[in-house]
């Protein structure tokens, strides 16, 4: 059985990644296949604000000690010892999500000349989020969480034959409550993330996307962030106070939403962004930017929503006017079948394709 481990950095628990991960180390325990070829692991170097992401796992926690202040000091120092003393214990696959801790793995590999296999599995879109090349070539393969990081890959001179397009894990086969559209004289949209003005999640955008929309439509956010204060000033200069929401943070924000017409997203940049299929598999159409990476992977045009191109605001504005003309279209369920592809049953299965065909395990 090979031992295959996924080594991240300090993660706050709360985050799309940690979601991937649990989502994953929970279900490889149940598919046949992985508990005849692998076991999976977690390391956290660094540990975690939060460890109920990390139960029903088999996870490792190398914490820091130092005060607050120090913290970053002590992480310089401390990340070389953890990659090293990692490297000594039973290893055939250390699947890592950050750059500095795959090359430190691959160096002390290479200068050990120890047989185990460097996985980089990174997150973001290399165009907008960029990895030092000496730092993107320090490991034996790539892990691509959607087709725009792949062709990102490649362009960066990675051969196609070390990626494996694994996609991200959605239980969108479970029986998901299916949310119809409220049938108002309002649109009823909804945004879930991070409250970021001009940042990655762009939400500034989507404002003024709606200030241009002259279909009657209220807007709930859901989440949390430090630009509150700016959205809402932004809103009060749009004159759209009233039409728009802020819900908060909820550890179950799905069940709170019991009629939607479409899901809202500004990105300028993504990985693969889950809450698109979350929606989807939910039977709501989204909208979103055609940001890199990942949208185009999973929203399908005029059958589970719309993309608009990154700054194209009027654009924008037209896709949520028209918004219900895909419910009149497609049912709910129909809806959902769209994004079967990222069901975790067949994400498993990719990846343990992708792990045995590394590793010359026979993996059917």
């Amino acid at each position: 059985m090979k031992t295959i481990k996924i080594v991240t950095p300090f993660l706050s628990g709360f985050g799309g990644t940690e979601q991937v991960i649990h989502t994953l180390l929970r279900n490889v325990s149940k598919k046949d296949v992985s508990q005849e070829h692998f076991l999976f692991k977690l390391v956290l170097l660094g540990g975690t604000l939060d460890t109920n992401w990390t139960k029903e796992t088999d996870t490792k926690i190398f914490g820091l000690k130092l005060p607050k202040a120090l913290r970053k000091v002590e992480y310089l120092f401390r990340l070389p010892y953890w990659c090293y003393t990692l490297l000594q214990e039973s290893n055939d696959v250390l699947i890592c999500t950050n750059p500095y801790i795959w090359t430190i793995l691959w160096l002390f590999k290479t200068i050990q000349r120890k047989k185990v296999l460097i996985v980089a599995w990174y997150h973001f879109s290399l165009v907008q989020k960029p990895v030092n090349t000496l730092l993107l070539r320090s490991s034996d393969k790539y892990l691509a969480i959607s087709s725009g990081i792949k062709r990102e890959l490649i362009k960066r001179g990675v051969s196609q034959k070390d990626i494996g397009l694994v996609f991200n894990p959605v239980n969108t086969t479970s029986p998901h409550s299916l949310i119809d559209s409220p049938k108002k004289d309002f649109l009823d949209l909804v945004y879930i993330g991070r409250f970021d003005y001009s940042g990655q999640k762009n939400v500034s955008e989507m404002f003024l996307a709606l200030s241009n929309v002259k279909t009657a439509y209220r807007l709930r956010i859901y989440g949390q962030g430090k630009d509150q204060e700016k959205l809402e000033s932004l809103a009060k200069r749009l004159s759209i106070t009233g039409k728009i929401s802020f819900k908060g943070f909820s550890t179950d924000i799905w069940s709170e939403i019991k009629h939607a017409d479409a899901l809202l997203l500004s990105s300028k940049f993504e990985g693969l962004p889950l809450v698109l299929i979350e929606s989807i598999a939910h039977g709501v159409p989204v909208i979103s930017s055609n940001c890199p990476t990942g949208p185009e992977d999973i929203v399908q045009e005029s059958k589970n929503g719309f993309l608009y191109g990154m700054g194209e605001i009027d654009q924008f504005a037209e896709c949520i006017a028209n918004i219900r003309q895909i419910r009149a279209n497609y049912t709910p369920k129909e809806i959902a079948a769209t994004v079967s592809q990222f069901d975790t049953n067949r994400y498993v299965g990719r990846l343990m394709s992708v792990m045995g065909r590394w590793t010359d395990s026979n993996v059917e």
